[in-house]
């Protein structure tokens, strides 16, 4: 789930396997391979193109990376390894421009310049992992 504070919207998905292929997204849980994945974090929607927005990513509750990115479909993506042995998870928050959110007037006075927060995508916390 992503909290939605403006009309974009943010999705994060995950390849495990360096297919190119998105095998999860926000919320789910997999167990960890000791291998690299690549994270992939899109913003669709109504955006503005000419202008930037800022994706931070959060690792474990901490500052992890921040990205810049913009267009048409601004696209943001990285590379770690979650830890094999212990629990590991990432989220993001995202700040911008603010487009109207028509199912809430107003909204854009409130919530500034975040566009965005997501669910986690976790990695070991299955305690049958």
């Amino acid at each position: 789930m992503v909290s939605f504070l403006s009309s974009s919207i943010s999705v994060v998905f995950a390849d495990l396997d360096d297919d190119g292929k998105m095998d999860m997204m926000m919320g789910d849980n997999v167990k960890a391979t000791g291998k690299p994945v690549k994270f992939r974090v899109q913003l669709s929607g109504k955006v503005i193109t000419d202008t930037p927005y800022t994706v931070n990513v959060i690792k474990n509750g901490n500052p992890y990376k921040t990205f810049q990115t913009s267009g048409k479909v601004p696209t943001v993506e990285f590379t770690d390894t979650p830890v094999l042995i212990g629990r590991t998870y990432y989220r993001l928050e995202v700040t911008g421009p603010s487009t109207p959110y028509p199912e809430v007037p107003g909204s854009m006075a409130l919530t500034g310049n975040m566009v965005g927060l997501s669910n986690p995508l976790y990695f070991n916390f299955d305690p049958n992992f």
